[in-house]
């Protein structure tokens, strides 16, 4: 077992489980601590550093949840292996949808309790700090809210912006280098224009279905990359001819895994193969992790100027605002100046000022943090009562981050079966086949997906999953629950968003679809 002395800085450096983390982080990635090395348990580390057992596990788990450190259930902690490569996946070649289901004869309800994946906790909206914004912004003397702006947005909110996203997200960028859009498809559009038509584009299947809709509507026809339990697949990619790729890494869509640092690395080096090739990066769902602290995106890692980082104010405020971003690396910058500047800005300008001082002023930073311990609770209430409710014919991926979890239900009733049976009960549920590609085998697929459903709620015995994705696929057999236990789960993968509902809502609503589906006697 290896010694671990970091010097500690006072002041001016950060929490110490910031300063232990950067250390241990440091060491892997210089190799002064190698692959497989174990670290010190908890106890010996705070013992030795004269620091608490807290300070230790805070920073031990970020190191996890980033792939750095693996954790061996009744073993301890060991380094991980972050220039590792994992498998793929082949993809089916043909779509069938589910049947549909048996009339019951039961009187059809109309829902009321809805799991939206899409939806936000409208009445936590800080309304009063906003109207009183929007007032200070309209009564001020500003006869330049008449002309239409920057084009790529008002500086002071590029600023604002580029200020948190390095603080946040580890963002690496000028307040130049960004620029504001009403919503992530507008952006894109933009960013298809300015990489060209004729380039070669990929993206994860299943993928967020819009942005597979707005390829399509484009003119572009991607190629369509299948995830393992890790994210997208870069053995998969690397067999296609794509120069450009669509991921969400720090929040899978719609499986919900987070990338770990070994296959962030692995991508990035994909990318720097070759002039030309860029990763789009849609940072889904990233100001929402419940376990650790948000992992910095992949474009903080990116020292080649090959990610296009892609992020959106709305999802933490409301969808409705379509107030989104994107970073352009320095040598896309310059192409965008040239020939896209003549689009006017998407974005109105009160919008836009008053974002800005929303951000300068504190009001962001407080809503996120009163944000994550909300839906932290409401993720906490889904989880409980699908386990409770469902016991062993249930596992999920997808509870560390963001406002949805993926469940594959074992049984043999299907999707369309499971969402319609939900609707007659007063519920809506989404189905996940709406995001694979056309051609997609869903059924064949599915049961894949199941596989990674249920390999990231075994995980958690041991660590995250994002910690077994570090180890290796010879590592996640011996961590893996075997499908044979779950039987007929990859008919049913459904996404459940919790975000808009109570936790009394969310308890009656994961009872209605036990009661629904136990009732069609082939749950």
């Amino acid at each position: 077992m290896i010694g671990l002395t970091p010097f500690f800085v006072a002041k001016g450096a950060g929490p110490l489980h910031r300063q232990l983390y950067r250390y241990i982080r440091s060491e892997i990635e210089s190799g002064a601590i190698r692959p497989h090395a174990k670290l010190p348990s908890k106890r010996s580390l705070s013992a030795h550093l004269k620091i608490s057992q807290n300070t230790v596990h805070a920073a031990y788990q970020q190191l996890v949840a980033e792939g750095y450190i693996v954790a061996r259930p009744r073993s301890g902690y060991y380094a991980g292996e972050i220039g590792m490569s994992g498998g793929g996946g082949a993809q089916a070649v043909e779509r069938r949808p589910a049947a549909p289901p048996e009339e019951t004869g039961k009187k059809q309800t109309t829902p009321d309790l809805s799991f939206d994946h899409a939806a936000v906790d409208i009445a936590a909206f800080p309304f009063g700090a906003w109207r009183r914004l929007y007032r200070e912004v309209l009564s001020a003397d500003r006869s330049d809210l008449a002309t239409l702006g920057d084009s790529r947005g008002e500086p002071g909110l590029r600023r604002e912006l580029s200020r948190y996203l390095y603080q946040a997200r580890g963002v690496v960028c000028s307040p130049e280098q960004i620029v504001v859009g009403a919503g992530t498809q507008t952006l894109l559009m933009l960013l298809v224009q300015l990489l060209g038509l004729r380039s070669s584009y990929a993206m994860e299947n299943p993928g967020y279905s819009r942005v597979r809709h707005l390829f399509e509507a484009m003119g572009v026809e991607p190629a369509f990359v299948p995830l393992d339990r890790y994210g997208l697949s870069v053995g998969a990619l690397r067999k296609s001819d794509a120069d450009i790729v669509y991921v969400t890494p720090s929040h899978q869509f719609p499986m919900g895994m987070v990338m770990p640092i070994a296959r962030r690395t692995e991508l990035l080096r994909w990318a720097e193969e070759k002039d030309g090739r860029y990763v789009i990066e849609d940072d889904y769902d990233s100001e929402f992790r419940y376990a650790g602290m948000p992992i910095p995106a992949l474009q903080g890692l990116d020292g080649g100027g090959k990610v296009v980082y892609v992020g959106t104010l709305s999802k933490a405020l409301m969808p409705s605002l379509r107030l989104s971003y994107m970073v352009l690396p320095h040598a896309l910058l310059e192409g965008y100046k040239e020939r896209l500047t003549f689009y006017p800005q998407t974005v109105s300008r009160v919008d836009q000022l008053v974002m800005e001082r929303f951000i300068r002023d504190g009001h962001w930073a407080k809503h996120l943090q009163k944000m994550r311990i909300v839906y932290g609770r409401k993720k906490e209430a889904l989880v409980a009562a699908l386990k409770t409710t469902f016991a062993e014919d249930v596992r999920f991926v997808g509870e560390e981050a963001g406002l949805h979890i993926a469940a594959a239900f074992a049984g043999k009733l299907r999707e369309a079966e499971r969402i319609e049976l939900a609707r007659r009960a007063g519920v809506v549920v989404h189905p996940v086949s709406v995001h694979y590609a056309p051609g997609t085998d869903v059924s064949e697929s599915m049961g894949a997906d199941a596989e990674i459903a249920v390999t990231g709620a075994s995980t958690r015995m041991g660590g995250s999953a994002d910690a077994v994705g570090s180890m290796g696929a010879g590592a996640s057999r011996d961590t893996a629950v075997s499908m044979s236990r779950v039987p007929n789960i990859g008919a049913s993968v459904l996404l459940l968003g919790f975000a808009n509902l109570s936790e009394e809502q969310i308890a009656v609503g994961v009872s209605r679809l036990k009661e629904a589906w136990g009732a069609a006697g082939v749950q």
